[in-house]
């Protein structure tokens, strides 16, 4: 296939490399009840987007996750900013409306994905369309590692996820290759500004990578910083190191500035803040990637980055071009930043994966790839031929097939007798909607909080993106003195005892209907409302 046509013919190969995504999201809403939010972290998105007009506009936020209502309005993000705004004109479903901003995100970066890859690798022969698939899709060896480990341990079909994922951080969710980042909206968006960033300044349009780099800032801490230090980095390079004039000293000038607005905002001024010190401590986990994850993580993009670099000679002319010398600041700076827990306190470096270390090996070694894949389609055995391309793909892309296979069967497996199957994310009853529904109508709702036993969280953590209420506990992460909160409401529902921290606050205490004997004990006083699955009371202390 040839890709010399109009600019429309690669939206449409675009929107073709989306299907993994579209179709996984496809399975995802064929079970009854599927809200969009494919994973536990992802309604705390909409639940920030609502807060900008909650009771009226506000330029910043609140943390919604906290039980206090006049907790400091001090959060910004643009992408947030935009989705409260049409929610609120719309009136549109929360999760509907945020898995809408994702395909648009999604198909925006592939087809970033798409120009970046073509500058650097080119678009017009099989083998470089066959390498922006593996490019898009591909991963490393994290799958067959696993499955080795499965067919040398176990015979038990009951432990293939695990071990298939054994050694993918969080059983693959943390996405070490470009591709699977596409299922999250929010790192759609992320990686389609941070590749149009790179991509820009590839181009020399410094302007345009300023903005880029500017609103990615505004949208999210960690790829922010990232992304800021990496195109410093390479100005230090090329400017300090090599003399290149051709970068205009105004960008790593604003670039600079833009940090310091990123630092000052993101480090220092969110923790003048009581309420945001706590949550930052809590954030600050050795979520760190390991050798085992790393190794097999990067391994196949690693080996082509260093045949195309495996002698002085070929390095020197990969690194005459300051487009190179750009995707090896880039996967320096990710490969620092991702192990930062060996020199500083840890920060989730987790966070600054996201395949940040994959994609600039990919580009580095794309022309040993594309020899080999030339030399696939070159073959003149039909048989040798599409032999040699199948086992290409199916090593390639093994990563992906495996995890995408593996959930879209959870989405349509019936549940019965497969309980080893995933199952993602959150999916509301027609129960779930009528409460929402009632609370919403309620005059006063932040007035009251909103309290479940432990084992039904999800129903108040939910109730954050879909309604005006808080609640005592909700989000494991996110909400101030989780442990302390989330302890607390145990020993209510266990032994009645009451939070100090309730006094002069009403709540209301929401019970699944086949649980109410176990928890009715704790309220006296009727049933304030009641429907098929929930019986809600309400609780005041003095």
């Amino acid at each position: 296939m040839r890709f010399d046509r109009p600019s429309a013919l690669r939206w449409w190969v675009s929107l073709a490399l989306l299907l993994p995504v579209i179709v996984l999201y496809a399975c995802e809403y064929s079970r009854g009840g599927f809200t969009g939010f494919i994973q536990y972290d992802q309604p705390y998105y909409m639940a920030n987007a609502r807060q900008f007009f909650d009771g009226g506009f506000h330029f910043l936020y609140g943390n919604p996750f906290s039980a206090d209502p006049q907790t400091p309005a001090i959060y910004f993000q643009i992408h947030l900013f935009v989705l409260g705004l049409v929610q609120a004109v719309t009136g549109c479903d929360p999760g509907v409306l945020y898995v809408i901003f994702g395909f648009i995100a999604a198909l925006v970066c592939v087809r970033v994905a798409m120009a970046l890859y073509e500058h650097v690798a080119g678009l017009g022969s099989p083998a470089q369309g066959a390498g922006l698939v593996l490019f898009i899709w591909g991963g490393g060896v994290l799958a067959l590692a696993g499955l080795g480990f499965h067919l040398f341990h176990h015979s038990d079909v009951r432990t293939t996820v695990t071990d298939l994922f054994r050694y993918d951080p969080a059983q693959g969710w943390w996405f070490l290759n470009f591709g699977r980042n596409l299922i999250f909206p929010t790192e759609a968006y992320y990686h389609a500004l941070a590749l149009g960033a790179v991509l820009l300044a590839m181009r020399n349009n410094f302007r345009g990578a300023l903005w880029l780099a500017f609103i990615l800032s505004l949208s999210h801490p960690f790829t922010g910083l990232q992304f800021l230090l990496i195109l410093l980095a390479w100005c230090g390079l090329e400017m300090g190191f090599l003399g290149n004039r051709m970068i205009p000293p105004m960008f790593p000038a604003m670039l600079v500035c833009i940090l310091a607005f990123h630092l000052g905002y993101n480090v220092f001024l969110l923790n003048l803040f009581p309420e945001h010190r706590e949550l930052f401590q809590q954030w600050s986990i050795a979520w760190g990637e390991r050798v085992s994850a790393f190794l097999p993580a990067d391994l196949l993009v690693g080996f082509f980055a260093f045949r195309a670099m495996r002698n002085w000679k070929l390095a020197t002319d990969l690194f005459s071009s300051p487009v190179n010398r750009l995707l090896l600041a880039w996967f320096a700076v990710s490969l620092v930043l991702v192990h930062h827990d060996m020199a500083v306190v840890a920060r989730q470096p987790l966070h600054f994966t996201r395949g940040y270390t994959w994609i600039p090996l990919f580009l580095l070694g794309v022309q040993p790839l594309l020899r080999m894949l030339d030399k696939g389609f070159s073959l003149k055995s039909r048989i040798l031929r599409v032999a040699a391309m199948s086992s290409i793909f199916l090593i390639g892309l093994s990563d992906n097939l495996a995890w995408f296979g593996f959930h879209t069967a959870a989405a349509i497996a019936p549940r019965r007798g497969i309980a080893w199957l995933p199952e993602d994310g959150f999916c509301l009853s027609a129960a779930d909607r009528q409460l929402y529904g009632w609370l919403m109508q309620r005059p006063f709702p932040h007035a009251e909080l909103l309290i479940t036993p432990n084992s039904n969280t999800s129903f108040v953590y939910l109730a954050m993106a879909y309604t005006d209420y808080r609640g005592w506990y909700t989000h494991y992460a996110l909400t101030p003195l989780a442990n302390q909160r989330r302890q607390e409401l145990a020993d209510f529902f266990q032994s009645g005892t009451r939070p100090a921290g309730w006094r002069g606050r009403s709540m209301l205490m929401i019970i699944p209907k086949e649980d109410s004997h176990d928890y009715g004990g704790c309220v006296s006083g009727p049933v304030l409302y009641e429907n098929e699955g929930y019986r809600v009371w309400s609780l005041s202390m003095p």
